[in-house]
């Protein structure tokens, strides 16, 4: 990215329009996690951007995943140097893979904020590549338990009976963050320091890298964050992504996003003064700006008007803009603290919860 090889275009959820499109991008290739966003999906094919979903994560075996470098090779124009490098791989591991088994047994595992084990599932790709390194994965009897993830959360006394005896355990570091240390493994759970592996010192943890981007920069299950590469020209065809793009959209397009976000919401903020205004002079009780100014003046002008006082005409934009100010912030801050995209006020239960106040307290006072 630092090279101006690859142009970060906004999370899979929430691409860049403006940046794919500057950069005449011919093909948008995601996974299957746009199926949560189709509408993503729809409004890049209304842009003309044709979009392929790849379905790697669908394969079983981990050097199915792997061939998948064949068809994006294909898609490229570089069938044979994709073929060659797949072929390298699998010579790679072959002497691996002619071993025989070592007998270890290993669990794959991590410890989620509420104190449960999360384990890959007997069936998925890691405890495949666990029995191809010549291990067996603990868990192997877990199987489908009616749904397609990959993985589930376990007890601790489960996770004790089965895996305190394993010879090797594997932390996974990818949702809950790097363990460089056995204390640090033991501070996340206690008991782990009963089980063989910690004493033995036969304790390992992986990379944050290890399923590249897959839980995006703000926390879990945001999905892969989609990046342009530039690639070969097509056969016949012109480079899809531009000098332009991939220097970054500034020089052909000078107003970045933040320079654009700030006049939008000058703007946004300028028309709601105007429409307050309106509000005030042609409300559900029209008044004149001489009465809506209040005073003496005003209180006679509003009496002669409407026979009654203009303050009792005031519009609800006042006390309203703010509450709705303060219930788009709160869905803001719930998306942000449980980390998923649907969480909101109203999902929660927060505006459930305000007018049950409201009620209670026009009932009791």
């Amino acid at each position: 990215m630092e090279a101006g090889e690859i142009t970060y275009a906004g999370k899979y959820s929430a691409p860049d329009y403006e940046c794919i499109l500057a950069a005449h991008c011919s093909l948008a290739i995601e996974n299957t996690m746009i199926y949560h966003t189709p509408e993503v999906k729809e409004q890049l094919e209304h842009f003309g951007v044709p979009v392929l979903v790849e379905r790697s994560s669908y394969e079983s075996g981990p050097l199915a995943r792997m061939e998948w470098i064949k068809f994006i090779g294909l898609l490229l124009g570089r069938a044979e140097e994709a073929e060659r490098v797949f072929s390298e791989k699998i010579a790679r591991i072959e002497p691996v893979l002619q071993q025989e088994p070592t007998g270890k047994t290993v669990a794959f595992f991590s410890v989620t904020g509420n104190n449960l084990i999360n384990v890959r599932k007997g069936g998925d790709y890691v405890a495949q590549m666990i029995g191809m390194a010549g291990g067996s994965y603990v868990f192997a009897d877990l199987t489908d338990n009616g749904n397609s993830l990959s993985t589930m959360n376990l007890p601790q006394e489960t996770f004790y009976a089965q895996a305190r005896d394993a010879d090797v355990l594997i932390y996974n570091s990818t949702i809950e963050g790097v363990v460089d240390t056995r204390e640090q493994l033991v501070k996340k759970c206690a008991m782990l320091a009963d089980f063989k592996a910690v004493q033995s010192g036969d304790c390992w943890c992986t990379s944050k890298s290890f399923f590249p981007a897959e839980h995006g920069p703000a926390g879990p299950h945001f999905g892969y964050e989609p990046c342009l590469h530039r690639g070969c020209p097509r056969p016949g065809g012109a480079d899809p992504l531009t000098e332009n793009f991939l220097t970054g959209c500034e020089k052909e397009y000078p107003m970045t996003t933040p320079k654009r976000l700030t006049l939008t919401y000058l703007a946004l903020t300028a028309g709601l003064l105007v429409l307050f205004g309106m509000n005030l002079l042609w409300g559900s009780v029209s008044l004149t700006p001489q009465c809506r100014a209040g005073g003496p003046a005003g209180q006679r002008a509003g009496r002669a008007l409407h026979g009654h006082h203009p303050a009792a005409a005031a519009p609800p934009g006042g006390h309203g803009d703010p509450a709705g100010a303060a219930l788009s912030a709160a869905g803001y801050l719930l998306q942000t603290f449980f980390a998923n995209p649907i969480a909101g006020p109203f999902v929660m239960g927060v505006s459930s919860g305000a007018k049950l106040a409201v009620a209670l307290t026009m009932v009791v006072f």
